[in-house]
């Protein structure tokens, strides 16, 4: 399941009747809009993943980009049985750090822009009401994270840090921005075929024993 507001919108059932008030254009967050109701939205997915019989119940990775993999990371904590693992792209594990700047000012204004995106005040006050990495220490699975050196956004300490507490291989992708292009998105990308299998395989190893 891949969340990243950047690339594609996913919204749950909830929020698709306010679709037309809550993005104007794709990849802009509008003001009802926060991590939290973006990690129900993911939720919600992962329930129906899970009672549909055509995927695999202990089969399924949540894979998140930026703020999606925020949101993922998020998710995973929260409900660390119920994916198989976690890989994480530029994960905007900043987003807490910047909020709370904001949250220094007399009054958080009504919007305010983050990394190019318009946000809400609702954003910001809940971004506050948790510790991401503290939420992430609940997950128990297997995970991989990648961030680029050059990324002008995240810096890659915060992924270093979310490496450790997960206990995960974090692969520093030379010259890289935020985002991925060209070789560095096939590497990425063959790279975490080659983890979903090899974590399949040890849970079908684990079963036969």
């Amino acid at each position: 399941i891949a969340m990243d507001p950047t690339n594609q919108i996913v919204l749950s059932r909830e929020a698709k009747a306010d679709r037309e008030m809550v993005y104007k254009i794709p990849g802009t967050v509008r003001f009802t809009i926060t991590v939290l109701t973006e990690a129900a939205d993911l939720s919600f997915l992962l329930d129906h993943f899970l009672a549909d019989a055509r995927f695999m119940e202990d089969g399924i990775f949540l894979f998140g980009g930026s703020q999606g993999g925020f949101i993922s990371a998020f998710v995973a904590g929260k409900r660390s049985a119920d994916e198989a693992g976690l890989i994480l792209l530029y994960p905007a594990f900043d987003l807490q750090d910047i909020c709370r700047e904001l949250a220094v000012q007399s009054e958080i204004p009504d919007n305010v822009t983050i990394e190019e995106h318009v946000v809400g005040r609702a954003y910001v006050e809940d971004m506050l009401t948790f510790d991401i990495y503290e939420v992430m220490a609940q997950y128990a699975g297997p995970a991989l994270l990648f961030h680029g050196t050059d990324d002008p956004y995240v810096p890659p300490d915060y992924s270093r840090r979310a490496a450790d507490i997960l206990g995960a291989e974090l692969i520093v992708v030379e010259g890289a921005g935020h985002g991925f292009t060209g070789e560095d998105m096939e590497r990425v990308a063959r790279r975490s075929v080659d983890f979903v299998r090899d974590v399949l395989s040890a849970q079908s190893y684990s079963a036969a024993a």
